[in-house]
């Protein structure tokens, strides 16, 4: 078996491993919220060990080509409308900075197993439109029986996903797509910010607006500006 074959097979036991945790242990806690978290944020910890050193071998086995990142890239900031538009974490107090401090090990976790892992494994394989697809929708479902999935959560899950996953595929940055996604959680986290908030419909056009303007930008992000 290859080397690669090997390293998604790990990745797929140790991803299993951890959803199953994380759901057994959000089910069968009796404590507070704050306390729950806590634990949750431990155990991504030790998912992100096991991710991190997944990443580091995937690299060596199959080196990525590091350039400068694409000014570009920073059209994906305007994801962060759909949080402050639509997000109503409802959080009070303490319980607020803990789950936007907590966002730097989510965002950690989730972008090295979907974008630098799966969907860095699956571009040489299925094409970068395959592989970004493919990769956002076990992003989706990774999520599943976390919150409600009625169709607007579903569609922001899958088109925030996908935002991150055109600036990794871009930029080779695993950095700036944990700075992205650990920033819109924090915002996330200090909703609701309008009252009453915008129907989710609102975030889903915002998303999805942001997605097509990076990709327009993004189809050329090496051209040269011409001379004269």
């Amino acid at each position: 078996m290859k080397a690669e074959y090997r390293l998604i097979l790990t990745f797929l036991v140790c991803e299993i491993a951890y959803v199953a945790s994380a759901r057994t242990l959000a089910r069968s806690f009796t404590g507070s919220l704050l306390h729950l978290e806590l634990w949750w944020t431990l155990l991504r910890l030790l998912s992100a060990i096991a991710l991190t050193f997944l990443f580091l071998r995937l690299d060596r086995v199959s080196p990525a080509k590091a350039g400068r990142i694409p000014v570009r890239c920073w059209l994906a900031t305007g994801m962060f409308s759909a949080p402050i538009l639509v997000g109503e974490a409802g959080l009070q107090g303490v319980a607020r900075y803990l789950f936007a401090a907590t966002s730097l090990v989510v965002g950690l976790r989730e972008e090295l197993a979907y974008r630098g892992i799966l969907q860095r494994f699956l571009t040489p394989r299925m094409g970068f439109a395959g592989s970004l697809c493919t990769s956002n929708v076990a992003f989706v479902l990774y999520h599943w029986g976390v919150h409600p999935f009625t169709l607007h959560y579903v569609l922001q899950l899958f088109l925030c996903g996908m935002i991150l996953g055109v600036v990794y595929h871009f930029s080779r940055s695993i950095i700036l797509v944990v700075a992205l996604h650990a920033v819109y959680d924090a915002i996330d986290s200090f909703t609701p910010f309008v009252t009453p908030r915008f129907p989710g419909f609102v975030g889903t056009v915002v998303l999805s607006a942001t997605l097509g303007a990076l990709l327009l930008a993004m189809k050329n992000p090496h051209q040269a500006p011409n001379k004269g």
